[in-house]
């Protein structure tokens, strides 16, 4: 087995492009869409498709909040019995 031509080598990939990657936003829009996202929750805008993914996103960082607002009074008395 002779050597191949020098088109066949493999050559060293070019440089990496970095106008390829997506545009980053900065922090602020980034807050700017999820507090959006969170008014057209609350106000019931949402389609129903989109409602749903948002509750479970939004739900779980109100558990703390919940729990620090109920902590002296966890539990509630139903009746006197």
């Amino acid at each position: 087995m002779g050597k191949h031509p020098k088109e066949w080598t493999s050559s060293p990939l070019p440089p990496h492009d970095m106008s390829l990657s997506p545009p980053s936003l900065p922090p602020s829009t980034n807050k700017g869409v999820f507090g959006f996202t969170y008014l057209l929750f609350q106000k019931k805008l949402l389609p129903f498709r989109y409602a749903r993914l948002a509750a479970k996103l939004f739900f779980w960082p109100t558990i703390p909040i919940t729990i620090l607002n109920r902590w002296s009074n966890y539990w509630t008395a139903i009746d006197s019995t």
